[in-house]
């Protein structure tokens, strides 16, 4: 069996198109399922091609750097920030830090432009690859899109078609792509000048996205379609051609449709917290009694994680230049603000036990200390979440 059957059959494609940018665009194709995920099609099996393929997805490939010691990762500083414009804090998914630091990327000229996800021009129900060059470009792509996004298959074009140079906006395993891509073209890594990782649980299908939007009792036309935003944590809002609109919390929109059907790759993530970044960032959620509050009602406010030093200076940079606003967090807070990405990082190699063993350790998720971490859990936690990762594999098997 070819590398990429065996990728797609086992449920590990991102559907993100990385391998074509790879590979070359015109020797396959990304086509969207009718599971509602994109997958590549027809594209080379020689030796060469699975060698590539190999080195390059981040379904299967994730490198760190060896230094990820801590369960967060390697940081220089964890805080709580916000942008200063308060109609992007408000539009924005949890406070806005990623815009206004995207902002302030391009207009300080550390970058020509940002690569961010946004919906296609026209079908609001879908995700494509942005390139944002000013403000109002950035801010009208600052919303969540928790939806599949094809990021990657026309990437090498877009970089060869001018000498401009960006920041990228995206999921820890899209920033591990575009690594992984980078280190296979050398040449072109000048031209990405940061990363920003957005905390992710999992890519939800289109089908997930339809099903929250069919509650609407209108058949019209979809016009709009927001998971989050205006106002913290947001509504999912669906705007249809006939005037009406279905609104719907984010803790049933996330909690009991989209967040409920992931692919087998997000249930494994390794890396939900863009361990290779120059800066993560998540909800820093408010507690009420020790848990989460999703009904916060209060100005958002984001999780950050920076993990480099040049992430350090753009930070500061921003915060005296009045693009951020900064806040301290007790690093012990973090499992309480963080639930799921805690766990998550202290299971991710037990639930991928699995499907290495099927696979034949097809998984080469290394440099990120995930056997440390998987070992903390405990051998009773972690034998528990193999055997239910093993029911799970062999479920989708059976489709």
């Amino acid at each position: 069996m070819d590398l990429l059957r065996r990728i797609i059959d086992n449920d590990l494609c991102l559907g993100c198109g990385i391998c074509l940018a790879a590979l070359g665009e015109d020797r396959g194709r990304l086509e969207l399922q009718e599971n509602g995920y994109y997958r590549p099609l027809a594209l080379p099996t020689t030796r060469e091609a699975d060698k590539t393929l190999r080195a390059v997805c981040p379904g299967i490939s994730l490198r760190g750097d060896g230094r990820q010691r801590p369960l967060w990762g390697q940081t220089r500083e964890i805080a709580v920030g916000w942008a200063t414009d308060a109609d992007l804090r408000e539009k924005a998914s949890s406070g806005g830090l990623v815009s206004a630091l995207a902002i302030y990327l391009v207009e300080q000229g550390i970058c020509d432009a940002v690569l961010q996800v946004g919906p296609r021009e026209g079908h609001p129900l879908y995700n494509e690859l942005k390139v944002s060059r000013s403000r109002e470009e950035i801010i009208a792509n600052a919303q969540s899109r928790y939806a599949p996004a094809p990021m990657f298959p026309h990437l090498k074009t877009l970089l060869d078609q001018n000498n401009d140079s960006y920041a990228f906006v995206g999921k820890p395993c899209d920033v591990a792509a575009l690594q992984n891509f980078l280190r296979l073209q050398p040449s072109y890594q000048p031209r990405i000048k940061a990363f920003l990782a957005i905390f992710c649980a999992g890519i939800p299908s289109y089908q997930a996205s339809r099903q929250a939007f069919g509650q609407a009792a209108t058949k019209a036309p979809l016009i709009a379609l927001r998971y989050r935003g205006n106002g913290w944590p947001g509504h999912f809002q669906a705007d249809f051609e006939d005037g009406s609109t279905l609104t719907m919390s984010y803790e049933d929109s996330w909690g009991k449709i989209l967040g409920r059907q992931l692919g087998t790759r997000c249930k494994i993530c390794p890396d939900g917290i863009g361990l290779l970044s120059d800066i993560a960032v998540g909800d820093a959620w408010l507690l009420k009694d020790g848990k989460p509050d999703f009904q916060a009602g209060v100005p958002g406010r984001s999780l950050a994680l920076v993990r480099t030093e040049r992430g350090s200076r753009w930070m500061a940079q921003a915060l005296d230049l009045h693009y951020i606003e900064k806040g301290t967090v007790d690093p012990a807070d973090l499992p309480l603000i963080q639930p799921y990405q805690w766990r998550r990082r202290r299971l991710s190699g037990w639930r991928a036990l699995p499907l290495q063993c099927r696979t034949r350790f097809l998984l080469r998720f290394k440099g990120i200390n995930l056997m440390r971490h998987s070992l903390s859990a405990g051998l009773l936690t972690g034998l528990r979440e193999a055997v239910g990762s093993w029911k799970r594999m062999r479920k989708v098997q059976e489709k």
